[in-house]
């Protein structure tokens, strides 16, 4: 879902114009919002409670951080593949 929102905006956007298809900073904040929000669904409240417990960390800043994270892979990846590259499957870590 987050994938394709980015891909749904930069489709609209001339990548000739300036600024190309860069996402402005409301667009980056409403992806990864909707990333957020994907991730918190599947999880669910259980599943987020425990990682909490696990990781002894605050879970909205560590869920927003493997976004972010994520995000810059996919940003390295495109980069060296010279094109958009497809979405990784980012392990979580263990404790």
């Amino acid at each position: 879902m987050f994938q394709t929102y980015v891909e749904t905006l930069n489709a609209g956007k001339d990548p000739s114009s300036p600024g190309g298809t860069s996402l402005t900073a409301d667009e980056k904040a409403e992806a990864k919002r909707r990333a957020v929000a994907i991730f918190k669904a599947n999880f669910g409240k259980k599943g987020l409670a425990r990682l909490a417990k696990i990781f002894g960390v605050d879970i909205e800043r560590w869920i927003g951080s493997k976004v972010e994270s994520a995000v810059n892979v996919l940003k390295v990846e495109g980069s060296a593949a010279g094109k958009s590259a497809a979405p990784p499957v980012v392990p979580l870590p263990l404790p």
